[in-house]
């Protein structure tokens, strides 16, 4: 698993609705299955665990389809 270097993790937002995973799996594989997604949410109501793939390009597209602000692009440099 990996941090990226372009996507800033809020989890203490995370609902855990798994809509970013949605976006993900879908972009990279055209099926809505978030076992196939390029970011991994392990959410309990304690908390939220929130974790990339080494696949995981920092495209952005978990950030765009995320309605929490738990995950937000940011600029290089930031």
């Amino acid at each position: 698993m990996v941090e990226s270097k372009k996507i800033k993790v809020h989890p203490e937002n995370c609902a855990g609705c798994l809509n970013c995973q949605l976006a993900c799996s879908f972009t990279y594989t055209d099926r809505f299955n978030p076992l196939e997604a390029r970011i991994i949410i392990e959410w309990s109501p304690e908390g939220s665990k929130i974790v990339f793939t080494d696949e995981c390009t920092d495209c952005g597209i978990c950030a765009e389809y995320c309605f929490y602000g738990t995950l937000e692009k940011i600029k290089p440099g930031d």
